[in-house]
């Protein structure tokens, strides 16, 4: 239901897309909506990344670069 709604496509590859259900509400602490869509915070975001499969630290950790330039653009 997500995937379609995403409209992803299956891949015999690597993937770039993991869709997830939380346990608890704790991540979409400082959540915010952007046209609509709603993104969880830039550090909850970073924390998944970088304790994700595959290439996702290397994510992580440039989001974290990007915060740190940043701090003025995602900070309240």
């Amino acid at each position: 239901m997500c995937a379609a709604a995403l409209r992803a496509r299956t891949s015999s590859g690597a993937t770039n897309l993991l869709v997830i259900e939380p346990a608890d509400d704790k991540p979409f602490v400082r959540s915010f909506d952007d046209d609509g869509v709603r993104y969880v915070a830039y550090s909850q975001a970073a924390v998944d990344l970088l304790a994700g499969p595959g290439r996702m630290p290397q994510e992580g950790d440039a989001l974290l670069e990007w915060m740190a330039a940043n701090e003025d653009r995602w900070r309240e």
